[in-house]
């Protein structure tokens, strides 16, 4: 499994956090991007959501290379307007900020009904806190196929870039893909200790994700989880959680930690 992981040369990383800071992802990548440049160099490239007023503060924009303006072009036309720039944050790491507003204007219904056919995904009474990463994601799904050169890496984080993995995995069914949960969507709701998830049955699990109305974020997440070929966490606790809640095996536990050099 991890031997097409050598012949890498391109790495794609997609989180909602890059180049814009919600929570803590946004700093176990950016503090990692140093380790990645180190092996990569400009073939690590960052995709994030785009936010003008945090992009503003983060991402200083640069000239779209020349390879990829026909793409972000035919991206435009379909309303996805994608920036390009350097992550100054993380140590100028290569970025396109995916602004996909338009896009999901126009599209949400139809890809939230493809994901019900194919999928079984109960998406018919989310709100903007799903519409919008999933949109966003599918539209970092659609870049990524146009400008990614085979074989490259994509590694996403958390169910809100699951539609990106979906999408992929769909037309690129050898693609290496790397899934990280930092906390699970039904753990970090409910506010469970792991002692109590370990008693909880599968049919308790989705009974309670219903009733918290998170059934969608939590179908998308351990959808993801088992379409990814690695699967990763970021402490033994999230390890267990994944296991009993996603029923997948975590293959890599990577625990967080800061480079303060």
């Amino acid at each position: 499994m991890f031997k097409v992981f050598e012949i890498i040369t391109q790495l794609f990383e997609v989180s909602f956090e890059c180049g814009n800071k919600v929570g803590g992802i946004h700093t176990v990548i950016s503090t990692k991007s140093k380790e990645m440049i180190k092996r990569y160099g400009d073939n690590y490239i960052c995709v994030g959501f785009y936010e003008k007023s945090k992009a503003a503060n983060e991402v200083m924009l640069e000239k779209i290379p020349e390879q990829w303006r026909d793409a972000f072009r035919e991206l435009e036309e379909k309303g996805i307007r994608c920036y390009y720039g350097r992550w100054m944050a993380a140590n100028k790491a290569r970025i396109i900020l995916v602004d996909s507003k338009e896009f999901e204007k126009n599209n949400i219904n139809k890809i939230k009904a493809e994901h019900w056919e194919k999928y079984g995904i109960d998406s018919l009474r989310t709100d903007a806190f799903y519409n919008e990463p999933v949109a966003w994601a599918h539209a970092c799904g659609m870049l990524i196929e146009k400008i990614g050169n085979f074989p490259y890496l994509t590694h996403f984080h958390e169910w809100l870039s699951g539609a990106a993995l979906l999408y992929l995995e769909e037309r690129i069914p050898n693609l290496p893909s790397v899934f990280t949960t930092h906390a699970t969507v039904f753990s970090r709701t409910i506010g469970a200790s792991i002692e109590k998830v370990r008693d909880l049955r599968k049919e308790e699990i989705e009974r309670i994700a219903k009733e918290r109305n998170i059934i969608a974020k939590h179908q998308m997440e351990k959808l993801c989880a088992h379409k990814a070929k690695v699967v990763t966490t970021v402490s033994d606790i999230t390890k267990e959680e994944v296991e009993k809640i996603l029923e997948r095996k975590v293959d890599i536990v990577a625990y967080n930690a800061i480079d303060c050099a």
